[in-house]
């Protein structure tokens, strides 16, 4: 399913419309690289913070991305993509289910190096 990449600088909550009327669901856009589905992310651009966050530059919007519930690993990705991808992301949990299925050394040490700079930054 198409996507759309949110690289975001801070933890941001949404009240998003759910499909039927039956109310508004909140949405959290992490720290780092999310991948939004295409309905999901359609949704959040009509709301009025989104649209100022991402005039000020707080959000950076990548379109034609692929979904991250596909992204099963990083192995579907060539390493240099693999890499990039790695140090825009900061979820950490994310980040170690990479590790665990990942072999090629170069991306590996990326995963080590972003596991270690998001522990340095919260232990301060």
């Amino acid at each position: 399913m198409e996507a759309v990449k949110v690289i975001n600088n801070r933890p941001r909550l949404f009240h998003v419309s759910e499909p039927g009327g039956l109310g508004r669901k909140a949405r959290i856009i992490k720290p780092g690289v999310n991948l939004i589905e295409r309905p999901l992310f359609d949704k959040l651009s009509k709301e009025i913070a989104f649209i100022e966050w991402v005039k000020a530059g707080d959000l950076t919007i990548e379109l034609g991305a692929t979904t991250m519930g596909t992204l099963k690993s990083l192995g579907e990705l060539k390493p240099l993509d693999a890499v990039k991808l790695v140090t825009e992301t900061l979820d950490v949990q994310l980040l170690e289910a990479w590790k665990a299925a990942e072999a090629r050394p170069k991306v590996l040490a990326s995963i080590d190096t972003q596991l270690a700079t998001i522990e340095a930054q919260v232990r301060g």
